[in-house]
């Protein structure tokens, strides 16, 4: 049995008179014609609010049914009435448009509760009685509302003409009694949430995930007073779903694919003392979040927010997202997978905490033009802990002047960079940090007629560490040079200057060239200036006549080798003296 929803709606409202609780409740002893909407009177256990149709008229009973309520469409008797369940679905909101034709479900298996219009677009129908529709012609509809019409094994009941039902007029209270429905599916319809949605409850709060990466999940908040179904124009960014009393939200993502737009959750509650997370759970899946907001209100000093969890394949990325925490020793954990954040104005809200990223297990985060300026001094972007590997990039971001970016006591399996990423108005900040050492830009001690943006004359100051040798060099990012030669020799140099009296040897500092040296395929060749092999002589690096504004002793780094196909070079300066400080020229020359 399958269902066919093209949409669905969700609408807690204020919890008491709007939204899902504006629908009539139920009454004793009431005459109830066919078509007509009730929801629960009394109060039901939180996941189990939900909205019913009457598909045969008559009296309701001196006492509220039970209503049936463990899958959807479910049938409850209530004395003379017989009630089915029908929460959110397009036709009872007043969305003709995503309800679907019979021609749409013809000679395919239906479920109890389904609701179609007929194909001239009248009436709507609901299967109250499950079984496979007809092959051949529509059927000869009666569109008397509580009337039936056979359609091979299948029951139809008129709930009436189309237009009938307003917009908004059955929503589901709470997103996860949606998409429950559909989570491991195949049939993934938008969930349009009301802008004015502000569901809560006081104990652990859990969201199925729904969607594929093909087919993803949407969850989006619309305006309820706009068009039915939404369009553009309608787009919200207010709804909420929260948690009192310290309580937790988990988002499962078990091979299912979630895309959020427009929604805040928050965990915990503000008068919290408790530390509750907000998680994404599962393996294989992931989600995205749009103009959301991740929060944790509760003042708990290890409340988190776990944008991935269980040290699972999952991907996560915020757009335009921003995240707010309670007290500072809350943060953001990654345990597996990969984080994207982008495009994200004030990213921090709330109380700022004293490490925003942390680690229970690997992780790649990538976050490119998002403003972490609100963490200034005593704050640490990147923490240092777990022993996995870890890589985490920062494109474009604000950052403020006396924040840390990294954590001390770097370890071998975390890289971070930061490119054009900072506190002032200049598009050339760098850095990248290593177990091995660090790389900043320079604007001092330059080279005259060396790399710039234009206006700034550049170089990059290289720092290396302790823990740093000829095996295990540190690293600067590539320097891509476009090589028009092929069969000859070329030559690559790369000036530098330090402090160390002497220049310094090839086993000090060095270049290496990936170069195209074959023309029968891409693989690529590599050509160096360091010392032959680890059991070789080092031998001093040439000196250098550049003029440089600062430091004392200059040198420069050559490579020659013969490229059989033009392309790029990339050119990878390594450093391995350790305590020792080098400003290279990364315009390197082709020669």
């Amino acid at each position: 049995m399958a269902f066919s929803d093209l949409a669905h709606y969700i609408n807690f409202g204020n919890g008491s008179s709007t939204g899902h609780y504006a629908v009539t409740q139920w009454a004793a002893g009431a005459s109830i014609s066919a078509g007509a909407l009730r929801r629960q009177l009394a109060t039901p256990t939180v996941g189990n609010e939900r909205v019913f149709v009457c598909v045969v008229a008559g009296t309701t009973g001196g006492s509220e049914p039970a209503w049936s309520i463990g899958s959807r469409g479910l049938k409850t008797t209530d004395n003379t009435v017989t009630w089915q369940e029908v929460s959110g679905q397009p036709a009872m909101n007043g969305d003709a448009t995503n309800t679907v034709p019979w021609l749409t479900i013809k000679n395919t298996s239906v479920s109890l509760g389904q609701v179609i219009k007929n194909g001239s677009g009248t009436h709507y129908f609901i299967c109250t009685t499950a079984g496979t529709a007809g092959n051949g012609s529509e059927p000869t509809w009666n569109t008397t509302a509580g009337n039936t019409t056979a359609d091979n094994t299948i029951t139809w009941t008129c709930l009436g003409a189309v237009g009938s039902f307003s917009g908004w007029a059955a929503p589901h209270a709470r997103i996860g009694n949606a998409t429950t429905n559909f989570s491991g599916g195949t049939v993934f319809p938008p969930m349009y949430v009301g802008h004015s949605h502000a569901e809560t409850q006081s104990t652990a709060l859990s969201i199925a995930a729904f969607g594929s990466f093909a087919t993803p999940g949407k969850v989006i908040c619309v305006n309820t007073a706009g068009s039915v179904p939404p369009v553009s124009a309608d787009l919200r960014t207010s709804a909420t779903v929260s948690t009192t009393s310290g309580s937790n939200i988990t988002l499962g993502t078990t091979s299912q694919f979630t895309h959020y737009y427009g929604i805040t959750f928050d965990c915990g509650g503000s008068g919290s003392a408790s530390s509750p997370t907000f998680s994404l759970s599962g393996s294989n899946g992931g989600h995205i979040f749009d103009n959301c907001v991740l929060k944790v209100s509760a003042t708990g000093s290890t409340g988190a927010i776990f944008l991935t969890a269980g040290g699972n394949d999952n991907t996560t990325e915020l757009r335009n997202t921003q995240v707010s925490f309670g007290n500072t020793g809350q943060r953001i954990y990654i345990n597996g997978g990969k984080i994207k954040w982008i495009n994200t104005a004030s990213a921090l809200q709330g109380t700022v905490p004293n490490t925003l990223f942390d680690w229970n297990g690997a992780g790649d985060i990538e976050c490119r033009g998002v403003d972490f300026s609100a963490a200034g001094a005593g704050k640490t972007l990147v923490n240092i802990t777990a022993t996995v590997s870890r890589r985490v990039r920062f494109h474009d971001c604000k950052l403020n002047a006396s924040v840390t970016k990294v954590a001390s006591n770097v370890p071998s399996a975390l890289d971070v960079d930061f490119y054009r990423s900072g506190s002032s108005g200049v598009n050339y900040n760098i850095n990248r940090t290593r177990l091995q050492g660090t790389l900043d830009e320079e604007t001092t001690i330059i080279r005259t007629g060396g790399a710039n943006d234009g206006t700034t004359g550049l170089s990059w100051k290289i720092i290396t560490g302790t823990s740093v040798s000829f095996s295990e060099p540190f690293e600067a990012p590539p320097i891509a040079v476009w090589n028009d030669t092929t069969g000859s020799s070329v030559t690559v140099t790369v000036e530098g200057i330090w402090g160390g009296g002497a220049v310094p040897n090839n086993d000090d500092i060095w270049i290496e060239v990936e170069y195209l040296g074959s023309n029968t395929s891409p693989l690529a060749s590599l050509a160096s200036s360091a010392k032959a092999d680890l059991l070789a002589s080092s031998a001093a690096l040439a000196s250098s006549s550049a003029t440089w504004g600062g430091s004392t002793t200059k040198f420069k780094m050559t490579a020659t080798f013969t490229p059989q196909q033009k392309g790029w070079l990339l050119v990878y300066i390594k450093a391995a003296k350790a305590s020792s400080t080098f400003y290279v020229d990364y315009k390197a020359t082709l020669s």
